[in-house]
């Protein structure tokens, strides 16, 4: 995980079942759904996503996901830097 004051980029694997607890951040966050499939909540808002979909979480926004199968959220490549 690499970030700064105002984007995160992210690479997570889960097992099917896995939670990402509702949590909130200042930075913002764009991710891509590799494999698998969610259900995400982002503010109000909840969606089941899956491969080949992305989203973009603004700053200082509650979200979370439940995975309904194994798969990967990445919004990185094989080799991640962070350049400041």
């Amino acid at each position: 995980m690499e970030y700064d004051d105002k984007i995160l980029m992210t690479r997570v694997l889960f097992e099917k079942g896995a939670v990402g607890a509702v949590h909130e951040h200042f930075h913002s966050q764009a991710t891509y759904v590799v494999s698998g499939r969610f259900e995400l909540q982002a503010g109000d808002r909840k969606e089941v996503i899956g491969p080949g979909d992305g989203f973009y979480i603004p700053s200082n926004v509650a979200h979370g996901a439940v995975s309904l199968e194994k798969g990967e959220f990445s919004a990185l490549q094989e080799r991640t830097f962070l350049i400041r």
